[in-house]
C-alpha cells in the first residue's frame, strides 16, 4: 500500500512539470491520472486467478513484480507512450495491492485486530503519498520514479518470509501446512488446543471436515496442563462433524454455487448492499480526485501559499486522519466512525463550495483561507473513516466460501467508480466550476451520513458467525440469545474433549 500511495502521489508533483516541458499534452496529463483506475480494473481478474489458484503469496509476488516494472518504465521513459504504460502497470499493481491485504487480513487476523490491521492499509498509503509529495518538489519525474523503485523490491523480499493463509492451505487440502501457518501467525505450538480448535472452525466455515485425510488417526485435544511427551511438536487435528469431505467441498464450490450463495441469500445480498453503498460514499465524496489533482485544486482555489506546500499539508492531514482512524477503529467502532467522518466531510465540502463561489465573484480576504482549512480537514475526516471502512467491512462480512468472489465484485466496482470519478472530475470543473463540483460531493456525503445512521451494522470485535446472523435479518431479541449461546459454546470448547464412540458410551 505504501507503493500504491507513491504511485498515486507521483501524479501531483510531476504532471505540471511534464506539461510545462512539452512532454505531455493536456489530454495525456488527464489520461495519466485515469490510467491507474483502468490498470486496477484489469488487475482484478488476473490477481483473482493467481491468488485463488496459486495462493495469496503468489498474488503478492505478482503485485510487487508489476510495481517494479511500472516504476522502471517511468525511469527510462523517452516518450509519453512508455510513461503512460508505466502508469497503467502501476494501476495494475495498485488494484492488486488493495485486494491482497483485504483477503490476507480477513483470513489471518483475529476479530479484535481486524479493524486495526485493515486501517494500517490507509496509513501506509498516506505515508506513500506524503513521501512522494515531498521528494517530488525537488527532483524531476524520472528521478522520482528511481527513488520509489526500492519500495516494491523491499516488499518482495519481506513478503517471502510471510506464511500462506491457513484457509488457503485448507482449500488446497494441506491440513498440516495450514496448522503450521496458523501456529506461526498466532505464535502457538503445533500441539496446542487453541490452534486445533481455531483451525477446525476455519475448516467448518469452508465446508470441510477435519482431518482432511480420513486415513489419518482421529484427533483429540491436549489438556492445557498436559505437556507434550516429546520435544518434537506434532499437530493433532480435532474431528468435527461436518458432512463434507475435501473432494465434495471442491465440487460444491464451483462458480455457480458461489453466485447462488452470494445473490440468492439474505446474508449475501445484505453484505453486497452494505459494501456497495460504502464504496459509493468512499468514491463520490471526491477525495480520491483531490489526491490525484491536489496541486491543480489549490491553484484553482487561489491558495495564498504555494501549491507544493499546500499539497504537503494535504498529505500530512491524510496521514493524520488514517492514523487516528487506525487507533479508533477497534475502540469507537466502524459505524460511529463512518457516520462522523461523513458528517464532517459534508460540512467541509459545503464550506469549500461557498468559499470558492465567493472568490469567483470577486470576494477576497478571509474566504481565501477557507480552502486551506476545509480541504485538509475534509481529508483528515475522510481518512479517519470513509476511506478505510469499506476495506475493513469487506474483510469481515463475507463467508469464506464466497469471500474471493465477493471481494472481486466489490473491487471491480471500486475501480470502475474511481475511473468514472477521475474522468468526471476535470470535465465537471470545466463545465460547472470547482465550487459546484464540491457541492455535488457534499450531497453524497450528506446522503451517506443519513443512510449509515439507519442501516450500517456494527462489526467491531464480532466473530463471523455473529455478523452473518445479524445480516440475515434476525430480530434483536433472537440475536441476543444467539450471542449468549455463541459465548457459551466458545467457552465450553476450551474444556471439552473429543472421545471415540466407545469412550462416549462409558463416560457421562
Amino acid at each position: 500500500m505504501f507503493c500504491f500511495g507513491c504511485a498515486i502521489g507521483w501524479t501531483s508533483p510531476t504532471v505540471e512539470k511534464l506539461e510545462s516541458s512539452g512532454f505531455f499534452t493536456p489530454d495525456q496529463a488527464t489520461l495519466s491520472g485515469s490510467l491507474v483506475s483502468i490498470g486496477a480494473l484489469l488487475a482484478l481478474p488476473i490477481f483473482g486467478f493467481i491468488s485463488t489458484k496459486f495462493g495469496r503469496k503468489a498474488g503478492g509476488y505478482f503485485t510487487g513484480i508489476v510495481f517494479v516494472i511500472g516504476f522502471s518504465m517511468k525511469i527510462n521513459a523517452r516518450s509519453p507512450a512508455i510513461l503512460l504504460t508505466g502508469r497503467l502497470l502501476c494501476g495494475l499493481a495498485g488494484g492488486s495491492s488493495t485486494t491482497l491485504p483485504t483477503l490476507y487480513i480477513g483470513e489471518t487476523a483475529q476479530p479484535e485486530y481486524r479493524g486495526l490491521l485493515s486501517s494500517l492499509m490507509m496509513v501506509e498509503y498516506g505515508v506513500g503519498i506524503l513521501f512522494t509529495f515531498i521528494v517530488g518538489m525537488f527532483v524531476d519525474p524520472h528521478l522520482l520514479a528511481l527513488i520509489l523503485l526500492p519500495g516494491p523490491i523491499f516488499f518482495l523480499v519481506a513478503f517471502w518470509f510471510m506464511p500462506e493463509t491457513p484457509s488457503q492451505k485448507l482449500r488446497q487440502g494441506d491440513e498440516e501446512a495450514a496448522a503450521k501457518s496458523l501456529a506461526w501467525l498466532r505464535k502457538l505450538p503445533l500441539n496446542c488446543e487453541q490452534l486445533s480448535e481455531e483451525l477446525a472452525d476455519t475448516a467448518e466455515q469452508l465446508g470441510l471436515a477435519l482431518p482432511l485425510d480420513p486415513s489419518k488417526k482421529k484427533g483429540f485435544f491436549i489438556k492445557k496442563s498436559q505437556k507434550p511427551t516429546s520435544s518434537q511438536e506434532t499437530y493433532i487435528p480435532i474431528t468435527r462433524e461436518v458432512p463434507k469431505t475435501l473432494e465434495q467441498a471442491k465440487k460444491g464450490k464451483n462458480f455457480m454455487h458461489m453466485i447462488k450463495l452470494l445473490f440468492t441469500t439474505n446474508v449475501g445480498l445484505s453484505g453486497l448492499h452494505i459494501t456497495f453503498t460504502l464504496v459509493t460514499a468512499q468514491t463520490f465524496t471526491g477525495l480520491f480526485a483531490v489526491a490525484t489533482y491536489t496541486k491543480n485544486i489549490f491553484n484553482d482555489a487561489g491558495s495564498p501559499i504555494s501549491s507544493d506546500l499546500a499539497s504537503i499539508l494535504y498529505a500530512i492531514f491524510f496521514l493524520a486522519g488514517s492514523s487516528i482512524g487506525c487507533v479508533l477503529m477497534d475502540k469507537a467502532g466502524r459505524r460511529i466512525l463512518q457516520i462522523t467522518s461523513s458528517a464532517i466531510v459534508f460540512v467541509c465540502h459545503m464550506s469549500l463550495g461557498i468559499s470558492l463561489k465567493l472568490m469567483g465573484d470577486g470576494h477576497h480576504g478571509v474566504v481565501n483561507y477557507i480552502p486551506l482549512i476545509a480541504l485538509p480537514l475534509a481529508v483528515f475526516a475522510y481518512n479517519m473513516g470513509i476511506a478505510v471502512i469499506p476495506f475493513v467491512i469487506v474483510s469481515e462480512i463475507f463467508d469464506l466460501e464466497v469471500k474471493d468472489l465477493a471481494t472481486a465484485i466489490i473491487m471491480t466496482y471500486v475501480w470502475s467508480s474511481v475511473f468514472i470519478l477521475l474522468t468526471f472530475f476535470p470535465t465537471s470543473v470545466e463545465a460547472i466550476g470547482l465550487s459546484s463540483t464540491f457541492w455535488i460531493f457534499a450531497v453524497v456525503a450528506l446522503w451517506s451520513t443519513i443512510y449509515f445512521y439507519f442501516f450500517l451494522i456494527e462489526t467491531k470485535g464480532k466473530p463471523l458467525e455473529q455478523i452473518l446472523y445479524e445480516l440475515s435479518g434476525t430480530e434483536k431479541v433472537q440475536r441476543k440469545s444467539f450471542y449468549d449461546l455463541s459465548r457459551r459454546e466458545r467457552s465450553s470448547k476450551l474444556i471439552l474433549y473429543s472421545f471415540s464412540d466407545e469412550d462416549k458410551k462409558n463416560k457421562p
